[in-house]
């Protein structure tokens, strides 16, 4: 017997985990749960790594050099 909802040409075998996500929220990838959002080329880095879901913030895009001074900038 199919289960209401599943479409019959899905293929579940011996080795198939079931999951009981309900009330969560499931996204494929990595998640990213500190982000500053400083650049718009970030979110293409992190989809290139596998990051696709980011959670953070920032003031906004950084127009302007970031200057750390001293032996580590």
């Amino acid at each position: 017997a199919i289960m209401d909802g599943v479409h019959p040409s899905l293929i579940c075998g011996a080795a198939t985990t079931v999951r009981d996500c309900e009330g969560l929220i499931a996204t494929p990838g990595g998640i990213d749960v500190h982000v500053h959002f400083d650049s718009a080329a970030l979110c293409e880095h992190a989809i290139s790594s596998g990051i696709t879901t980011m959670i953070g913030g920032s003031l906004g895009p950084i127009t302007v050099g970031i200057d750390c001074g001293g032996a580590w900038n």
